[in-house]
């Protein structure tokens, strides 16, 4: 028997898709409805409709009257980012449970609130990430374990192979920016910010530390899409943390055939006595026979990437067959959301909570203004930077 009612927020072309399968299946969960937050796009509107319809559940454009639905026990939250803050405070101060899509949002100040109310009302909340796969938690057990001497430093590298690459325009050399007005578009994403964020919280992860200062860099070297709206597709930064551990990750995106799967997901660990590589790819079957080669999908004006699996059967993405994982494939949300769940029934604090949340976007904003002023950027002084 289901105990726990769940509020989706967001629809289609979101990460909602998978976190719905997750939560339609669950013994303890069942998904109650559907809302978007107040001025919402037609658009998005019409897509959250497409996912309320495929669950068969009622759609809600008011948010406020959804949140007052006593059948609602969770939130899974995954609205577009320049309004997630505004939404996840509506739900915390409603007394639900929340599931957060990564980043936290995309204002320091916003993300701070998230943490306090949450703390004010009791409510669990987690953000979605890599922390509970098993290939991630084998890295945590060699520094829990010591078997590495002190860690000393990390590299964790996470790049998404989707998208047509080279074709980015040349000699076009983008500036990165100190302000952030706007996070959401349809054909690209900010990717240091939406895949850097998976590398960087489980650097925090792993050290179980605060970040005190970053290096960043970011570019466009591979999209024209990345390039038409002037976001990165590609970034690095370097992480000192205060116990005086390095870390340096790099996220973004390349071509679908520039990797023969879905992209390098590693962690190396660098201890006092040696290294360690955990590789998400390794180990794994090669597979070389007469099968047509890997063929991307036509050209999707409205999902150039290949971003969303739930697209139409006429920009399908075929699966790559080279590389076979011995261990299967992984549903990163499944074991996230189950781990949640878990987390309510025994009164356990989330792994990546939202204060986790808080912490990786510190390094995160702090990594853009690096890149765009080309020097060491120092948390403690953060919130006044962003002032100026």
């Amino acid at each position: 028997m289901n105990k726990y009612g769940v509020l989706l927020i967001g629809g289609r072309r979101t990460h909602q898709e998978m976190y719905a399968k997750v939560f339609n299946k669950h013994p303890l969960t069942s998904i109650v409805g559907i809302a978007d937050p107040i001025e919402t796009s037609s658009f998005r509107k019409k897509l959250s409709k497409k996912l309320a319809n495929e669950y068969q559940v009622p759609y809600f454009d008011n948010l406020n009257s959804a949140l007052e639905n006593q059948n609602v026990q969770i939130v899974s939250s995954a609205p577009e980012v320049e309004k997630r803050g505004e939404v996840a405070l509506k739900c915390i101060e409603a007394g639900k449970h929340l599931y957060l899509d990564k980043p936290l949002c995309g204002d320091i100040e916003e993300a701070k609130n998230i943490v306090i109310a949450a703390k004010k009302h009791s409510v669990k909340t987690q953000m979605f990430s890599m922390v509970h796969l098993p290939w991630v938690k084998k890295a945590k057990q060699e520094i829990t374990k010591n078997s590495l001497g002190k860690l000393k430093a990390l590299h964790i590298e996470n790049i998404f192979s989707k998208g047509k690459a080279g074709t980015v325009p040349k000699h076009r050399i983008r500036k990165e920016k100190t302000t952030f007005e706007k996070w959401t578009f349809t054909e690209a994403k900010r990717e240091m910010f939406d895949i850097g964020v998976y590398p960087i919280t489980l650097a925090n992860w792993l050290t179980k530390d605060s970040a005190k200062s970053v290096i960043g860099i970011t570019g466009n070297y591979i999209f024209k899409e990345h390039s038409d709206v002037d976001v990165e597709d590609f970034g690095s930064i370097l992480i000192k943390f205060k116990s005086g551990v390095n870390a340096s990750i790099i996220g973004g995106r390349f071509g679908w055939t520039s990797h023969p799967s879905s992209g390098p997901q590693k962690i190396i660990l660098i201890g006092e006595n040696s290294t360690k590589i955990l590789d998400s790819n390794n180990p794994r079957i090669e597979i070389y026979n007469n099968q047509k080669p890997f063929n991307p999908p036509p050209y999707n004006p409205l999902d150039p990437m290949g971003m969303w699996k739930e697209t139409s059967k006429k920009f399908f993405v075929e699966p790559k067959k080279t590389w076979i994982p011995i261990d299967g494939a992984q549903e990163i949300a499944e074991l996230d959301i189950n781990a949640f769940i878990d987390c309510i029934e025994k009164n356990k604090l989330p792994e990546i909570d939202a204060q986790m949340g808080y912490e990786t976007l510190k390094s995160i904003i702090a990594g853009y203004i690096s890149a765009s002023k080309n020097q060491e950027i120092y948390l403690s002084n953060l919130t006044d930077i962003l002032k100026i």
